[in-house]
């Protein structure tokens, strides 16, 4: 793919679009897994009112973050990123 101005990049990279797909992710894989808010956050050491952020499209975490949630989440970070990934693909464009 050829990106021929910074529009289509910042159209690519719109951080509301991956903030959102991320908390949904998020979310799903939380529930999925029984976990209240609180329990994730004592489990990865994350605050809770930033985890509710997060599943709220609000805020966009740290690598690090990331790393710390797919551990407490027993996930694979390779799995979550593509979960991440896939859901990111059924947001539309603005």
């Amino acid at each position: 793919m050829k990106i021929d101005s910074y529009k289509q990049i910042a159209r690519i990279l719109d951080k509301q679009k991956i903030s959102i797909a991320f908390g949904l992710v998020l979310r799903d894989v939380r529930k999925k897994r029984n976990l209240s808010q609180k329990k994730l956050a004592l489990e990865s050491k994350v605050d809770r009112g930033y985890i509710s952020m997060m599943e709220g499209g609000r805020q966009l975490p740290t690598i690090k973050t990331m790393l710390a949630l797919s551990n407490a989440l027993q996930i694979p970070f390779g799995h979550f990123a593509s979960l991440f990934a896939e859901k990111l693909k059924e947001i539309p464009d603005d």
